[in-house]
């Protein structure tokens, strides 16, 4: 039984495969035929839209032939299988059958003898093969020249049968001449202020909305072959094109509103396009504080201005009853502007007069944004100089009567006491030149220009040219800070403009230390820590970081140091804060002079040391004077300083007796102890104590006695960020080397160029 059902079981697979045949050698006729093809390299050769129609073709034969023969596909049963091996094995009565039947009347003799007969007819079963019929479903024998085809065709180009195939699978359609759209150019062209680029459009439907600047233009250019039935449809409008010469067309739209744009040919939509507008915000402009007077009595001007694509003007806009002066503000398109910004009015007749103020901003549009307008009455400088104070009473009596008799008549008695000005020849000048243009020049220029002459007379007689040489410098440094905002201005512009704000600067700080060393100081206006060295070093950083490419950073360093020179004023010092400098000062020559005479010990012959035993005795008794006027001061004498005094004694006697080399070391110490006596008298100063109480240079008290800013902050009171040095200070080392490297004419000319091309890039 176990070898019967087995059999069954071959016979039930040998019918399902002679099932199979016809889905089989179908496929395989499609196939192989397409095989054939494939490697022959005709289907390439074909146009493109027969190409696709063959492979469509062997695509549809392919599914519908294989699509029926499974359809009709059915698995054979246990009963088909045992018939089959019955007729396969000739056997009458089909025996296989019997066995699995069931007699109606129960079990008998008779029966039994049937079965044991049908089992004996079983056992010499032999299994049946598979009869596929190819002959009957391909009667002329197809399969047979496929299958030769297919293999002449591989010996021929096997090599190269995965690109044929590839090939025949990639047909290479081209649309047809009435379908292909010609190319058209259509572009949206931004405002020229927003400095947005151009936004090239494509043809077809964009679903998300074009987001663009109101005012913006839609230019678009259509060929020949459109330009005839072309419309563009726009605000609900039909829009005919502009017709040209050669047959092409043009449009250019003005876009100001949300919009859904159709460009439509003869018979179809070429694009569509869905504009979303961006309005233009008018621009804003307000007051951060309130405006008020500097210490230098320049008008402050604390402000915020914005726009969203940039500011075209900033104007500040004094109102005195019904006249109207405008004064414009740096803005240079930025988006941003932010002040304060300084304003020197001490020379305009409306100088001490109640005014209006308001700051107008407008973009390019002319759109116009106000800050509030504020009331205040203008700085008026104040003179406490005899002869400034009349220049300047002179001055304005001319300006608001026009008495040129009164005026030249004024300045000829001033100039016959040249005592009242110290005999300063340059105000003598001034004076006899503003009396002749007065009696000789009858133009009304002329007027103007004395006034301007008288006022700078009177500035350099109050402080000595100081106001002078800031305002030369504020100039400067108004023409620096809008090159170094425009983009197009290049770095040899800027160089030019920072060496020119360089000599008025170096000349600013020589007026002020010429001020100071004449008994004048700093107002404490200035942040404490500050001396003259500190404002060089802070120019020298404003200056690394523009030449390294930082322009903003040097923009906003450039904006610091003026509202720091703003804020510094000069004033006189009292006699007790002399007294305690000239004390300083001189204890400073002590210190170059006992170096020097170190210095000379060191070099000398033992013959020329008695001598200097005597410079050394001339140290110490102007040490002890020193040290007379500091007990007067400040109720004693450093304890450094009384070392310092008994180690000159020591020194003097070991010169005297020819011991050189013990002489040095207490001249050393003498050395030391004077040093450790200027720290104290700093360190006493900046702590407010005795009569150096707040009379440091321009507020000395914030510093270390090493003269470094305390708290980690510079002298704008802006954290110290050491990283930052650290990266000027590469990148200066880094353009050295590279202006080194370009310039060596040793070197290739390839190598300069890419140093000089590198240069450029900083």
């Amino acid at each position: 039984m176990i070898r019967a059902r087995f059999l069954i079981l071959l016979a039930r697979f040998a019918l399902l495969f002679e099932r199979l045949t016809p889905l089989f050698l179908h496929i395989f006729l499609v196939a192989g035929s397409f095989g054939v093809l494939a490697l022959s390299g005709l289907l390439p050769r074909l146009p493109g839209w027969g190409h696709l129609a063959l492979l469509g073709l062997f695509l549809l034969t392919f599914t519908g032939l294989a699509g029926r023969d499974f359809r009709r596909l059915r698995l054979p049963r246990k009963n088909q299988a045992m018939q089959r091996l019955e007729q396969h094995n000739h056997l009458p009565h089909g025996p296989l059958s019997a066995l699995h039947d069931r007699p109606a009347l129960g079990q008998n003799a008779l029966w039994e003898s049937h079965l044991a007969r049908m089992r004996q007819a079983i056992r010499a079963l032999r299994p049946c093969p598979p009869r596929p019929q190819a002959a009957r479903i391909d009667p002329f024998g197809l399969r047979f020249i496929v299958l030769l085809a297919l293999v002449f065709m591989t010996i021929l180009h096997g090599d190269d049968a995965r690109h044929r195939i590839t090939q025949s699978l990639q047909p290479k359609l081209t649309m047809p001449a009435f379908w292909i759209l010609p190319d058209f150019e259509a572009r949206i062209i931004p405002p020229a202020f927003t400095e947005l680029p151009s936004l090239l459009l494509n043809a077809g439907q964009n679903k998300a909305p074009l987001r663009i600047p109101a005012g913006s233009l839609l230019q678009i250019h259509l060929p020949a072959q459109l330009a005839k039935h072309a419309r563009i449809y726009a605000k609900g409008l039909a829009i005919p094109f502009r017709l040209r010469k050669d047959g092409s067309a043009a449009m250019t739209l003005v876009l100001d509103q949300n919009d859904n744009l159709q460009l439509k040919g003869r018979i179809r939509t070429l694009a569509r396009w869905n504009i979303l507008i961006l309005p233009d915000t008018p621009p804003e402009a307000v007051w951060t504080e309130a405006p008020s007077a500097t210490a230098q009595n320049n008008l402050s001007l604390p402000f915020h201005a914005s726009d969203d694509y940039g500011l075209e003007t900033l104007v500040l806009r004094i109102t005195r009853d019904s006249e109207t002066l405008d004064f414009p503000l740096s803005a240079n398109a930025r988006k941003t502007v932010d002040g304060p910004a300084f304003l020197d009015l001490t020379a305009h007749p409306w100088a001490g007069a109640p005014v209006s103020l308001s700051l107008i901003a407008m973009d390019a549009r002319g759109q116009m944004g106000e800050a509030p307008p504020v009331s205040l009455t203008l700085p008026e400088r104040v003179f406490t100089h005899p002869v400034a104070k009349a220049l300047v009473a002179i001055r304005k009596n001319l300006m608001e009567t026009g008495n040129r008799g009164q005026a030249r008549m004024q300045l000829e008695g001033l100039a016959t006491h040249p005592g009242a000005f110290d005999g300063d020849f340059t105000v003598f000048l001034a004076l006899r030149a503003a009396s002749a243009r007065l009696a000789f020049n009858h133009k009304t220029k002329a007027t103007s220009e004395v006034a301007d002459l008288l006022w700078k007379t009177a500035l350099r007689l109050e402080d000595g040219g100081l106001s002078l040489a800031l305002e030369k410098l504020e100039s400067i440094r108004q023409q620096l800070e809008q090159a170094l905002d425009n983009p197009d201005t290049s770095d040899a512009e800027i160089a030019a403009l920072m060496e020119q704000f360089s000599r008025a600067f170096a000349e600013y700080l020589q007026t002020l230390a010429e001020n100071m060393e004449r008994g004048m100081m700093a107002s404490t206006m200035a942040p404490a820590g500050m001396d003259l060295s500190d404002l060089a070093n802070a120019f020298s950083d404003m200056k690394a970081m523009a030449e390294s490419g930082a322009r903003d950073a040097a923009r906003d360093m450039l904006s610091a140091l003026s509202d720091l020179l703003q804020g510094i004023s000069l004033k006189a010092q009292n006699p007790a804060t002399q007294a305690f400098w000239q004390a300083f000062s001189d204890l400073q020559t002590l210190v170059e002079r006992q170096d020097a005479l170190l210095n000379d010990t060191f070099k000398a012959k033992e013959e020329d040391l008695p001598g200097l035993g005597a410079e050394q005795d001339a140290l110490q008794k102007a040490l002890g004077e020193t040290a007379q006027s500091l007990e007067a001061l400040m109720g004693g004498v450093p304890d450094p300083l009384t070392q310092a005094g008994n180690a000159m004694g020591e020194a003097a006697r070991l010169l005297k007796n020819g011991q050189g080399q013990l002489a040095q070391q207490a001249q050393a110490q003498a050395l030391s102890d004077l040093k450790d006596s200027l720290k104290n008298m700093m360190q006493q100063a900046m702590s407010g104590g005795g009569s150096g109480q707040g009379s440091m240079p321009m507020g000395m008290g914030g510093s270390d006695p090493f003269g470094r800013m305390q708290g980690g902050a510079d002298i704008f009171g802006r954290p110290v960020d050491i990283e930052t040095r650290k990266g000027l200070a590469k990148t200066r080392e880094i353009l050295k080397s590279l202006r080194e490297k370009a310039g060596d004419m040793r070197r290739p000319p390839q190598e300069r160029d890419y140093m000089n091309r590198l240069l450029k890039r900083f």
